[in-house]
């Protein structure tokens, strides 16, 4: 029977209902596996390109479509998570960053078809949201310290600091598994992307006297304070084009899969915005030879003025799945190597002479002062999964993988002068556990995945801490020398409770 006709405006609704609605979860840009899908590839650790995707084959292995019989439409219903990000010594000595962050948040809706005339042939439509995170830091320290060299005394010291990160992919795409024997199959699936990012970056920093008058041994002086600032924003959408290919082969107990990404391919990008300002006022040369010129630096360009091309690597998968002889204990292993991305222009804009002043404008190492750099390091992420069948209805399933940072140390080499998306580098890890229901067809599920990075000795974002006038070691006004004391904490919580609901007739699942 075709069900196409018959769901089809269902998946539609529930996309447009479930997946557009802007959410915030952990996932940033520089990480490839903090992806959580349906219920069983999630408490499996995503260690099931070799089986046990269940309807995530269609991202995972899309060779495995067709050994997924059992739902036809799916819904997989609400992830809750709570994120816990602690960065300390990240703005100087004993000025910490802290933020939490709690989310609710629909993951991932299929529709599984055949068709009569290609009886070999499994088809899903399927869309998620791949990535949705938010990170928020605010914070200002004021305090009173003499900075000025040439103002007597004490002044007052007030430095801001704000940093917004929202970076969002979703997917949609379709897949077809082609069953060449009951051993052996293979698989193809393309996905439209469309990736958010919203950046927003701002250091705002003020010294100045405590009194109107400025009395000194010769006199009194005209009242002045000191500032400097740093701005960056970044909006746009980019859509693009992906491919996963996959082949999976089953022998007596034992499955194999192996699943290869392309590198996307770039459609169009919209909603475009690129601005940044940089200015200092009022400082004197730390020579002791009088003022430093004050400058301001400022542009912004929109739309057709730039171009964002937000490059994805090539990967390869392999994965394996045994079970025992009773088909009551299962093990899931993946392993996915990741090629890295030389660095490139993520967002070229057009060089504009008209920043600053001339003068300014010719001491700019870099006068493409608006584009962006980026890039990545090759990585390989591992997974291990245990399933065991309770009875007919209950199946308990745990895993854990890594989730390494594909920015870690990077070297942007002959763009390392240009700017770049900055974010606090953590490698991460996931543990997973849960047990899933069977009732009518219907999978209910309540599991847990505990997330935790650390790292240490990093640079510090900035110091304001042990400001000085002019940092001649850093080229910055009214900031110290920057520390490797930074440490970051990140513990993460997400609860998988909730169901994905099946429609249309079934078949028992052989994963």
């Amino acid at each position: 029977m075709n069900y196409v006709n018959k769901f089809g405006w269902i998946f539609i609704f529930l996309f447009v209902s479930i997946l557009l609605p802007e959410r915030s979860v952990l996932g940033q840009m520089h990480y490839y596996w903090s992806t959580n899908l349906n219920e069983e590839s999630s408490m499996l650790a995503g260690a099931v390109v070799g089986g046990g995707a269940n309807i995530g084959s269609i991202y995972y292995n899309p060779s495995l479509i067709s050994s997924d019989r059992k739902a036809l439409f799916s819904f997989n219903a609400s992830l809750f998570s709570w994120e816990f990000n602690n960065i300390y010594n990240a703005l100087g000595n004993g000025i910490d960053l802290k933020n939490s962050h709690f989310r609710i948040q629909p993951r991932f809706i299929s529709f599984l078809f055949k068709l009569k005339d290609l009886p070999n042939i499994t088809f899903e439509a399927a869309g998620f949201s791949k990535v949705d995170s938010k990170v928020n830091f605010s914070d200002a320290v004021s305090f009173k310290k003499d900075i000025i060299f040439s103002l007597p005394g004490e002044e007052n010291y007030f430095a801001n600091f704000k940093y917004i990160n929202h970076y969002s992919e979703i997917w949609i795409g379709l897949g077809a598994s082609y069953s060449i024997s009951e051993q052996f199959s293979i698989g193809l699936s393309m996905f439209g992307t469309a990736k958010t990012l919203k950046y927003h970056y701002l250091t705002d920093i003020y010294a100045g006297p405590q009194e109107d008058t400025i009395s000194t041994g010769t006199g009194e002086i005209p009242y002045y304070s000191a500032s400097t600032i740093k701005y960056e924003y970044v909006t746009y959408n980019n859509y693009r084009l992906i491919w996963k290919i996959g082949a999976a082969y089953k022998i007596a107990n034992i499955s194999f899969g192996f699943n290869i990404t392309t590198p996307s391919v770039n459609i169009y990008a919209d909603n475009k915005s690129v601005s940044a300002k940089s200015n200092q006022n009022n400082i004197s040369n730390p020579d002791g030879s009088g003022m430093l010129p004050n400058y301001e630096i400022a542009d912004e360009q929109v739309k057709k003025e730039i171009e964002v091309n937000s490059k994805d690597p090539f990967s390869v998968a392999i994965g394996i799945k045994y079970e025992d002889n009773e088909s009551r204990n299962a093990y899931y292993s993946t392993v996915e190597y990741f090629t890295g991305i030389d660095p490139y222009k993520m967002i070229t804009a057009k060089v504009n002479t008209n920043i600053t002043t001339g003068n300014i404008f010719d001491m700019i190492p870099n006068k493409d002062w608006l584009s962006y750099s980026n890039g990545t390091n090759s990585v390989i992420n591992i997974a291990l999964a245990y399933k065991r069948k309770l009875n007919e209805n209950f199946v308990l399933l745990g895993g854990i993988k890594t989730d390494f940072d594909n920015q870690m140390n990077m070297d942007y080499k002959n763009l390392k002068d240009y700017k770049s998306i900055y974010e606090v580098r953590s490698n991460l890890y996931h543990l997973t556990g849960g047990v899933l229901g069977t009732y009518w067809g219907n999978r209910f599920f309540a599991g847990l995945q505990y997330t935790l990075g650390i790292n240490q000795n990093l640079t510090q974002i900035v110091n304001f801490s042990d400001p000085v006038e002019y940092n001649s070691e850093e080229n910055r006004a009214l900031v110290g020398t920057r520390q490797n004391n930074m440490k970051i904490i990140y513990n993460g919580i997400s609860l998988f409770f909730g169901a994905t609901f099946s429609f249309g007739n079934t078949t028992d699942s052989e994963d």
